[in-house]
């Protein structure tokens, strides 16, 4: 059997995947207070979703995520299914960047 590997291995560095993921959302926070609504409304480049949306596209995904491990684990058979994000994105309530911590 080939050894799994992680994908945010290079990212993490030496750092523990548990400990900076449990630091994360703090991490997240701070930028986001130093930001203020203004930096929230900024798009890193044209195209591109602002900030807001992107911690939006975060906490969309977190809920994603847990639904598809619970489903997982007390389902036989369980198939992952595709979400396309940007249709994802569209639908649901609007909140903004605040909101979305």
């Amino acid at each position: 059997m080939s050894e799994v590997r992680n994908p945010y291995g290079i990212d993490l560095g030496d750092r523990n995947a548990r400990e900076s993921l449990h630091k994360t959302p703090e991490a997240i926070a701070t930028i986001v207070r130093s930001l203020g609504s203004g930096g929230l409304s900024k798009r890193t480049a044209p195209g591109k979703w602002t900030l807001a949306e992107i911690l939006v596209h975060l906490a969309q995904t977190e809920i994603i995520v847990q639904i598809r491990f619970r489903h997982a684990l007390s389902s036989v058979g369980y198939v992952v299914q595709s979400v396309d994000k940007v249709l994802f994105m569209a639908f649901g309530p609007v909140i903004d960047g605040y909101a979305a911590l």
